[in-house]
């Protein structure tokens, strides 16, 4: 998934954990210095600039918190959680240190864990597999003699720290992703408010949905009106929060967009070449089921090319029980899903509907209580 934004207004959470953070860098750079004080063993080579990059590294964390702690870092959002310049400084100590046999090795699950819990799973995996090539490669090439090479400690210590580092990254991506899904579900009940009407509120929403997949466009054909007309909405990165609304829609197009059954949701990738960590091209759920299925790729080629684009997802648009529409995210550049997104967008469609609904019977007894009063005047 898609990398968070480190502050968002009126969610204090990020500054709360930003600041957890920024106090526990500087106990580990203080508690770093306390240990080598207290066993002069360690370290065993260039004992002198090992104190000073120790010194320099609790300096930094010092201003790090200090301006988390001020809020500062909301105005330079690199000082936010700076995972790299940690790996940076680890790999430092490492070429300071014994290689291999460094006690300083440890200090990089930190930076995993603050990198997996912030951004996610791909850059979890990202610091992880750095760090660990960074460790071996030091590692070998300032490694003490034969004598006293541990061949062991150096095989084991980054194959550990790849293996945890996944676990790490794994949970802290789903973790983040929960965190992001359950924020967009809390402001689309923030943002759908009566007093805008419900074509409003409806492109708010999907600007919001598209936005969070940081997808080309977001689209909703709906049937309405008596006799029944399709409309189209669409929210692209190029309409500043407002959809373009097509009423009426072409039937013919209204039919093609709609030829999927009104009971299955998709995510269907236009790529020729399949990759090990993501061999489908196409995730077909069936509502019903409520279970993944296999079917015929061909409707969704059409729907690609219809839509121009490289990857999308889509799901029935139901109220009541009843299929009202479709709605598609769009990506023109990339594949932004993963199957999880299905479930997750007809979540998000249960959410929204009812709200929209719920407005406009609002402005309809509105206008009819308007219209009484006026009779009553008349």
């Amino acid at each position: 998934m898609t990398d968070t934004t480190p502050f968002r207004e009126g969610d204090q959470t990020p500054a709360v954990n930003a600041r957890m953070v920024a106090g526990m860098r500087f106990v580990l750079s203080i508690s770093a210095l306390a240990v080598i004080f207290i066993d002069p063993t360690e370290p065993d080579r260039l004992v002198s600039a090992t104190y000073a990059a120790l010194i320099a590294y609790s300096l930094y964390s010092l201003v790090l918190l200090v301006y988390v702690f001020n809020d500062k870092s909301q105005k330079f959002p690199s000082f936010y959680n700076p995972y790299w310049l940690d790996v940076g400084w680890y790999l430092l100590f490492i070429t300071l240190s014994s290689g291999t046999g460094s006690i300083f090795f440890f200090f990089f699950y930190f930076a995993i864990l603050n990198a997996s819990f912030l951004k996610g799973l791909l850059t979890g995996l990202k610091v992880t597999v750095v760090s660990a090539a960074g460790f071996t490669i030091l590692g070998y090439l300032l490694a003490p003699g034969a004598d006293e090479f541990e061949l062991g400690r150096f095989l084991i210590r980054p194959l550990s720290l790849l293996m945890l580092g996944y676990m790490i990254s794994f949970w802290g991506g789903k973790q983040t992703t929960t965190l992001r899904r359950l924020n967009l579900l809390r402001d689309i009940g923030i943002r759908s408010n009566p007093r805008f009407g419900a074509e409003r509120t409806i492109a708010t929403n999907l600007e919001l949905l598209r936005e969070f997949y940081r997808a080309d466009s977001c689209i909703m054909i709906t049937k309405e009106g008596d006799p029944d007309e399709y409309v189209l909405r669409r929210a692209e990165a190029s309409s500043d929060g407002s959809a373009v609304v097509t009423r009426p829609l072409d039937e013919r197009f209204a039919g093609q967009m709609l030829s999927l059954s009104p009971k299955c949701a998709a995510i269907f990738e236009t790529r020729h070449a399949t990759s090990f960590l993501n061999p489908e091209r196409l995730h077909l759920y069936d509502c019903e089921a409520k279970a993944f299925v296999r079917s015929d790729e061909l409707p969704f080629v059409t729907l690609a090319e219809q839509l121009d684009a490289r990857a999308f997802m889509t799901a029935p648009a139901n109220y009541r029980g009843v299929s009202v529409g479709r709605l598609f995210v769009v990506s023109a550049s990339s594949n932004p899903f993963e199957p999880s997104d299905i479930t997750f967008l007809m979540q998000v469609i249960d959410h929204f509907f009812p709200i929209v609904e719920n407005i406009r019977l609002v402005d309809r007894l509105a206008s009819d209580a308007a219209d009484e009063e006026r009779k009553k005047i008349a």
